[in-house]
């Protein structure tokens, strides 16, 4: 009687007590954030939360004070369908009378220490404050006269520092990539069948997420990590395809294995958070087409 009227997440149906696994977050248990059983009859659909309840609970839950979110503004040729990095390392130049198109999106993942120092040259004080900082790019092939004229020559110089360094990142991880790419390479089918298996579970847990969302599946070794992320993964925790950007990587206990590890995703991405990759997975991954969670495994 004393949780009627509360609002949680409804979990797994459980067999043996014929009821659901329901997550209430104010529900304690010895201290600790848990779950109780519920008849099915004791459940209500509850009401579609608002706009500002949920801007409110990720407030809560997945705020950074560590460093504030960067907003990147990034205004490209209207006749571009091309990746966002494509475009800031090798831009369709903008005619005059052209189009142009801003796009934009907030980032507020870890960063490498490059990346620190560079969105503190770039960022626009005029728009940015110290909960966030702001920067704007424009993805053009600039002259002489633009570096000079004072109405552009913030947004000129952010957009070559930014350039250059997606390009630095790009030649330093490259080296890496390949020889990650044929180490991957040398685990054979029968390597991994030897190792893995006919089968692998997986188990996907979201950080930082209360109740906590949690998904278990069973895969073939020989499945992509691209078709583990559109097929699988996608499909089983409701996310959209190619909407954002992503990467995959080993996780290791020593420091600098982990500091050396290499990222596993999409060569080229059309999402529009694939702007922000050069900021923390870095210049370029490996292709997640040629390699397959059974020889991830193996590897270990």
């Amino acid at each position: 009687q004393d949780l009627n009227g509360e609002v949680g997440r409804c979990g797994r149906w459980l067999n043996k007590t014929g009821r659901y696994e329901v997550f209430l977050p104010l529900y304690e248990n010895g201290g600790k954030l848990s779950s109780i059983s519920v008849k099915p009859e004791n459940l209500l659909i509850a009401d579609a939360v608002t706009a500002l309840e949920v801007e409110e609970l990720l407030a809560y839950t997945c705020s950074d004070t560590r460093f504030p979110p960067a907003l990147i503004n990034l205004a490209r040729s209207s006749e571009s369908d091309r990746p966002p990095l494509d475009d800031i390392i090798d831009p369709i130049p903008i005619a005059k009378g052209g189009g142009i198109v801003p796009i934009f999106d907030t980032y507020r993942g870890p960063l490498s220490k490059e990346a620190h120092a560079l969105l503190r040259t770039i960022a626009n004080p005029d728009i940015g404050n110290d909960q966030m900082i702001a920067c704007s790019l424009l993805a053009q092939k600039f002259s002489d006269e633009d570096r000079r004229n004072p109405n552009t020559k913030k947004m000129t110089e952010s957009s070559v520092f930014f350039s250059e360094f997606v390009r630095d990142r790009k030649a330093k991880d490259s080296v890496r990539v390949a020889s990650f790419e044929a180490s991957m390479a040398k685990f054979s089918d029968s390597m991994v069948d030897e190792v893995c298996g006919k089968w692998l579970k997986v188990v996907v847990k979201l950080d930082g997420i209360h109740p906590p969302i949690r998904r278990e599946f069973v895969v073939r070794p020989a499945m992509t990590l691209r078709a583990l992320h559109d097929q699988v993964l996608c499909p089983v925790m409701g996310w959209k395809s190619n909407y954002h950007c992503y990467a995959f990587r080993k996780v290791f206990d020593d420091l600098q294995k982990l500091k050396d590890s290499c990222w596993i995703g999409p060569r080229t991405s059309t999402a529009l958070d694939s702007m922000f990759m050069p900021l923390y997975v870095g210049g370029c991954v490996a292709n997640d087409k040629q390699i397959s969670i059974g020889q991830l495994h193996a590897s270990e």
